[in-house]
């Protein structure tokens, strides 16, 4: 953590931890002075006291207040967050029935949402529109505007599977080279006598399809009149 990140928790513990409950503040400064935490030393430092009787549970509420405290230092600090913002502030403006109010809101993140291209957010947002238009029992929404809705649903998903098209064939692993030459018998064929010394020296074969080395060592090397196999690639 950053020394504001560390300042701001302690503002944020004097604000919002309840009574009883400020020794997070103490438990945070005793693991931040460490170079690397260490329990052991820890409990020495603060033994006798009421929470080490349940310090697992201390620790967690610890970690809890630590995260709340950088989601609230933090907020607004990408356009991810801040899409999620407004998209939880849309929730409890409709929850509340300030319809008209939860409205705005969406349009704030429908408009942010397309200027980024965050399609699965756009895709939140349909949803939400199709609930307000569920609420208001579909008063004064023709026909043409539902299938304008569904046209704009489709439109972004097209665009969703566009971007995972692309980004799959950016992370495609590059192609293995595979023999393209002429099928050569197998080895068991070419080699019946080391075939037999092979099978009694390795009667279990560790995976399917390998041959045992004592049997790829056994192949005879292509002359110089032999045909030269070639190899390319396969995607």
């Amino acid at each position: 953590m950053t020394g504001a990140e560390k300042r701001y928790f302690k503002l944020y513990c004097m604000r919002h931890v309840s009574a009883g409950q400020g020794i997070h503040a103490e438990l945070f400064d005793a693991i931040a002075a460490m170079t690397e935490y260490d329990e052991p030393a820890l409990r020495k430092v603060f033994a006798g006291s009421a929470f080490m009787r349940r310090f697992p549970i201390t620790k967690r509420r610890l970690y809890e207040a630590l995260l709340h405290s950088l989601d609230a230092f933090h907020a607004g600090s990408s356009v991810d967050d801040k899409l999620r913002r407004l998209m939880h502030h849309v929730e409890l403006l409709f929850n509340k029935a300030l319809y008209a109010d939860a409205m705005k809101a969406l349009h704030s993140a429908q408009l942010l949402a397309r200027a980024n291209d965050r399609q699965a957010i756009l895709l939140q947002v349909m949803e939400w529109e199709r609930r307000m238009m569920e609420r208001a029992n579909y008063s004064g929404i023709g026909e043409n505007e539902l299938n304008a809705h569904a046209e704009a649903v489709e439109s972004v998903i097209n665009e969703w599977r566009g971007g995972e098209d692309l980004w799959a064939g950016e992370n495609r692993p590059p192609a293995r080279a595979t023999w393209r030459g002429p099928r050569a018998p197998p080895a068991a064929a070419r080699h019946p006598r080391a075939a037999s010394v092979c099978s009694q020296l390795f009667p279990r074969r560790l995976l399917r399809g390998v041959e045992p080395p004592l049997l790829r060592l056994a192949r005879p090397r292509p002359g110089p009149g032999d045909p030269a196999g070639r190899c390319s690639c396969s995607t």
